[in-house]
């Protein structure tokens, strides 16, 4: 994956802000953060997505499924953090 720092995150910055101004203990938020942090789901989530469309190969499919996500959750330490519950994903 080869992300250039001057590209514009295909997320919306404006909603990113948004989101991260929910939290109260965040102040400020400068331009360069909000950049960051969308270059950084952006990664994550094509990360995400490729170990999903390894496992719908593996299943012979095109299409992740909710079982695949729960897959990468459960055998991947980096991905621990998330809960499948907080997700809506049922094995």
């Amino acid at each position: 994956m080869n992300v250039q720092a001057t590209e514009t995150p295909s997320l919306p910055t404006s909603r990113i802000k948004k989101i991260m101004k929910k939290d109260n203990t965040i102040g400020l938020l400068s331009a360069e953060a909000i950049f960051v942090t969308a270059k950084a789901t952006e990664l994550f989530l094509a990360h995400l997505a490729e170990k999903g469309y390894d496992i719908a190969q593996g299943g012979k499919r095109k299409t992740i499924k909710n079982s695949d996500l729960l897959k990468i959750i459960q055998q991947n330490d980096n991905f621990q953090f998330l809960d499948e519950k907080d997700l809506g994903i049922t094995s």
